[in-house]
């Protein structure tokens, strides 16, 4: 199993990130995609998975820092680090207001231009700016990336997926009253979707109330077995080809740190 983003630089990991990631082995996890949200947490980010085999990392500016989070030119220079292969988390939010649209958007179209530069494929946030990130998006040809913890339905899903996004769900999906997302998560075809935690955040039902880790993704990859009628191992080989296709990361389920 993959969890195709994880925020392992959040100090609520900073006691135990080693156990974290045993558990996460022993749960059968194969690769972490650990997500920057600022130049700090970027870079510590780089630091994890320069350290752990089963670790890769994203690098970005979060549109809730986009008057704070640091300049892109640091951004760059943190592309070339062998072990970070996307840029993100970056996108438009807004839910919590926390940095002026106006600004947010101009961040978000800055981060595109750099992901295409250098070729690389980009993770985006997106709460409740379905319009304009699509819009935004539509505008670079040739983009490739994620739609990641994915909060619409089978509609927004289908245009984004139009754009040639990869849809990714995240715990959230397991929630009872969770019916547009189990929709989204229906719909969307198997060599388009990838599976996520989002840790420390949005633990899944069999767990809710804990803080979030890898190893929960499990959950989630059962609960779309469940879902879509498959195996949790098909799923499991499917969903890693998506990884490996969009991230150019091989997993390495067999070895040891």
């Amino acid at each position: 199993m993959i969890d195709s983003h994880a925020h392992l630089n959040d100090v609520s990991f900073s006691d135990d990130l080693e156990g974290v990631i045993r558990r996460a082995r022993d749960a059968g996890v194969s690769c972490i995609l650990d997500i920057g949200e600022g130049i700090e947490s970027s870079r510590k980010s780089a630091g994890i998975a320069e350290k752990h085999d089963i670790v890769f990392s994203a690098a970005g500016i979060h549109p809730h820092h986009a008057e704070s989070g640091g300049s892109l030119l640091e951004i760059e220079r943190l592309l070339s680090h062998e072990k970070v292969v996307a840029v993100g988390e970056i996108g438009l939010d807004y839910y919590r207001g926390q940095a002026e649209s106006g600004v947010q958007r101009r961040l978000f179209e800055e981060s595109l231009e750099l992901a295409c530069r250098q070729g690389l494929p980009v993770i985006i946030h997106c709460r409740q700016a379905f319009e304009d990130v699509r819009r935004i998006i539509g505008r670079f040809a040739g983009i490739r990336g994620v739609m990641h913890c994915f909060s619409g339905g089978a509609a927004e899903a289908e245009r984004f997926l139009e754009l040639g996004l990869y849809i990714s769900f995240a715990g959230n999906l397991t929630f009872p009253k969770a019916t547009a997302l189990r929709e989204a998560a229906s719909f969307v075809p198997l060599d388009r979707m990838l599976l996520e935690t989002d840790c420390p955040y949005l633990a899944p039902q069999a767990v809710r109330g804990k803080r979030n880790e890898p190893a929960y993704v499990r959950y989630i990859y059962e609960f779309v077995a469940e879902l879509r009628c498959t195996s949790p191992g098909e799923l499991d080989s499917r969903l890693s080809a998506n990884f490996s296709d969009l991230f150019g990361v091989e997993t390495r389920k067999d070895k040891k740190e």
